[in-house]
């Protein structure tokens, strides 16, 4: 049969010549590394030095409710969705960190519950750039994590393609067959699907490897998310296990059949005046380290509290964290050759 990568004759689905390029083996079309120079480009764990500090968010903000209430529904006409408006007010919820940092740790007993009898090794995968919330979390965890990672690196589904996955195929000779991801929130859980999990499925699937599985430490989650990760690990035959601690409500799952018939008779908005229907698939859960995008918390209740913010502690350029995980993820970079 032909190769799926060259097209040459090939005993398998890739042939011997493919396999050992993408896993970073010599072959006539790459050239001999130095072993020196080898170790640099195959090393890409990441570490935090130390002696450096992980940070932490400054306080967080409360809204101001019966504010944010009178703010949203002062012009108002329809008194039912003044009143559906008001409900979804007081059901915003804000995560103070410490609350955060509790719900974390107790899923990562989850996690080390699940994971005592595992003897499988695992890769922690953070995002596909640097300066978002998984490598924080998983800085924040790692130390409670009682059977650690093999490796603990970036992941970039574009740029590791054009690279031929040689480092994810390198991870599947040394053995790594599981993935875990460590995580603030999930919402849509489209993110994580679509730059990680699918991307290394499809490739374990076109090389022949056996399924690869995934575990999903994030104490905070939906219930969208969770039927979408059930969905995709169905219809892609892979395990994906969410260890979680609350659940956030959606909009939609915070009002009745009938109140959303009274929006729909509007034409699906909250707001007369709006440009467009409103997302009802957004939470109304927000936290002191990070307030979602509009995609995520609800737009009208952030623009009812003031334009409602919070700094990201992992992207605060002044810190020595942030400037190690630059230099962390420019050597990520040097390894995929981008």
């Amino acid at each position: 049969m032909p190769c799926k990568l060259c097209g040459n004759p090939a005993s398998n689905n890739v042939c011997e010549t493919c396999v050992k390029k993408i896993a970073g083996e010599t072959t006539t079309e790459i050239p001999v590394v130095e072993e020196s120079e080898q170790k640099q480009t195959d090393i890409v764990d990441s570490k935090v030095e130390d002696d450096l500090e992980v940070p932490t968010p400054k306080q967080g903000r409360r809204i101001d409710k019966d504010r944010a209430k009178y703010l949203w529904t002062k012009d108002e006409q329809s008194p039912e969705i003044a009143a559906i408006k008001k409900n979804l007010v007081d059901a915003t919820e804000r995560v103070s960190f410490e609350e955060f940092q509790s719900a974390l740790e107790k899923a990562a007993e989850k996690f080390n519950e699940k994971n005592k009898d595992n003897t499988k090794p695992y890769a922690v995968l953070f995002d596909y750039k640097p300066h978002s919330s998984r490598r924080w979390v998983y800085e924040l965890l790692k130390n409670k994590i009682e059977k650690p990672p093999q490796i603990a690196r970036h992941f970039g589904p574009n740029g590791e393609k054009m690279n031929e996955y040689k480092l994810l195929e390198k991870n599947f000779q040394d053995g790594l067959k599981r993935f875990v991801i460590f995580d603030d929130a999930v919402y849509s859980g489209e993110q994580i699907l679509n730059r990680t999990i699918k991307p290394i499925a499809d490739y374990y699937k076109q090389m022949g490897h056996d399924a690869p599985a995934f575990d999903l430490v994030v104490p905070f989650v939906t219930n969208r998310a969770l039927e979408l990760f059930k969905k995709v690990g169905d219809n892609y035959n892979i395990k994906i296990n969410i260890v979680y601690e609350k659940i956030m409500p959606t909009m939609r799952e915070l009002i009745s059949d009938k109140e959303m018939a009274v929006i729909q008779e509007r034409g699906g908005m909250l707001d007369e005046e709006a440009d467009e229907m409103s997302y009802l698939g957004a939470t109304v859960t927000y936290f002191d380290h990070r307030v979602a995008d509009d995609h995520s918390f609800s737009k009208e209740i952030r623009q009812a509290a003031g334009g409602l913010t919070a700094p990201k502690p992992y992207a605060d350029e002044t810190t020595d964290y942030y400037k190690n995980e630059e230099k962390e993820f420019q050597r990520y970079k040097e390894s995929i050759d981008l």
